[in-house]
């Protein structure tokens, strides 16, 4: 197709070819950036009237995950320019932010009011929205930290090129909360995030890194059971081994005061803040080459049991999550088809975070189709009849 319908909407300066780029294969041909909300959704009317794929992007820094796009080719829908509104109201305890800000500068923007974001990922790219569409998280992640309980309301672009708006800026006001909820982690598949509230939070006065170290994972899982039963109450806890080197860090946030009484309930060396840092810069890590970065999903209890079956498949675990029962680690890409076929068997939930484009075309990334797959390709129907928003992308190649 030709770019210059866009151009038209756009204008020629924020509108480009593109050569020799792809995604999982498929041909990226132009770039879009549009300013407004209001541009964003007039891109998306175009593509729908043209038939043309888009693919929304942030920082880029989430782009591995997800399937091969159902796609001949893809205009990217750059997000960058999306930096408006950002309105920080410590009393009523909300930001308000476009999709294109980064997660660095709302961090630092709420942090001068004494605030923080539970809003969170390890990617140094990670912009607002693209966190939320990919339902992004880090180490400091547990039951009751979750990223779509944190959304108050969000603006979204359809491909009809109209604007909706969901929620509000009180937890109070649930008027369409569950299309907040629905648009988190959906990829940008059913629609186009172009600005979201967030709850802020009081930043805790004290915050605090303690580590054992441990010789086996036998003894690191049995600590990890340890701390969750311990009433302690991390705000996160990670299991890492590295050359036979082991460790169960976990992280405490709250006043001075509490944070020691609850120290004091499971002992641990105190450790710098680099010790967690470095989880995070794993969970964003891209495996070798010839191989992919597994996620195994399961309860709390079962982490153990996950790390147990990535290396009984030949995997190499690298770190795992023992409050919300997740493990990551890297396998030969050549085993990866038959582990999704014993995770099956299993009952294991295993995602691929990173993966070749030929591997990518042998398997779906998000494992066996789950029981509710007919009940998103009819979400994706309703909203994107044309299937131009990242088309297959999704769980099932939604």
């Amino acid at each position: 197709m030709s770019l210059a319908v866009f151009e038209r909407v756009l204008g020629a300066e924020y509108v480009r070819t593109v050569d020799e780029e792809r995604l999982d294969g498929v041909p990226i041909i132009g770039e879009v950036r549009p300013g407004t909300s209001e541009e964003v959704a007039a891109c998306l009317r175009v593509a729908t009237e043209e038939g043309q794929a888009l693919l929304a992007c942030g920082g880029g820094s989430k782009l591995a995950w997800g399937n091969t796009p159902d796609a001949s080719t893809l205009v990217r829908l750059s997000l960058s320019r999306l930096d408006h509104p950002f309105e920080l109201d410590a009393a009523e305890g909300f930001a308000t932010a476009g999709v294109g800000i980064s997660l660095a500068r709302l961090r630092e923007g709420a942090s001068a009011l004494g605030k923080c974001t539970l809003l969170d990922g390890p990617h140094e790219r990670a912009t607002v929205g693209g966190s939320v569409a990919a339902d992004a998280f880090g180490a400091t992640i547990n039951r009751d930290r979750r990223l779509r309980d944190e959304l108050l309301g969000l603006q979204v672009a359809l491909p009809c090129g109209s604007l909706a708006r969901a929620g509000g800026r009180v937890v109070k006001n649930v008027t369409g909360y569950d299309l907040v909820r629905l648009h988190c982690g959906a990829y940008g598949t059913l629609g186009v995030i172009t600005d979201v509230t967030l709850r802020l939070r009081p930043i805790p006065e004290q915050r605090s890194i303690l580590t054992r170290r441990v010789s086996s994972t036998d003894e690191a899982f049995r600590l990890a059971g340890e701390l969750g039963e311990s009433r302690v109450e991390p705000a996160g806890a990670a299991v890492r081994f590295r050359d036979g080197d082991g460790f169960l860090a976990w992280v405490l946030e709250g006043s001075e005061a509490g944070v020691r009484a609850r120290a004091a309930r499971f002992e641990g060396e105190i450790a710098e803040a680099r010790v967690w840092e470095e989880i995070d810069e794993i969970l964003a890590s891209v495996p070798p080459d010839g191989c992919a970065r597994l996620r195994v999903l399961g309860r709390p209890s079962d982490t153990e049991t996950l790390w147990r079956w990535l290396e009984g498949i030949g995997g190499k675990p690298a770190v795992a999550l023992p409050l919300v029962g997740l493990v990551f680690g890297d396998l030969v890409e050549e085993a990866v088809p038959d582990a999704v076929g014993a995770a099956r068997a299993s009952g294991t939930a295993v995602f691929v975070e990173h993966a070749s484009p030929p591997l990518k075309g042998r398997i779906d990334v998000f494992g066996p189709a789950p029981d509710t797959t007919p009940l998103m390709r009819a979400l994706k129907t309703r909203f994107d009849p044309n299937r131009v928003l990242a088309p297959g992308r999704l769980v099932g190649r939604v």
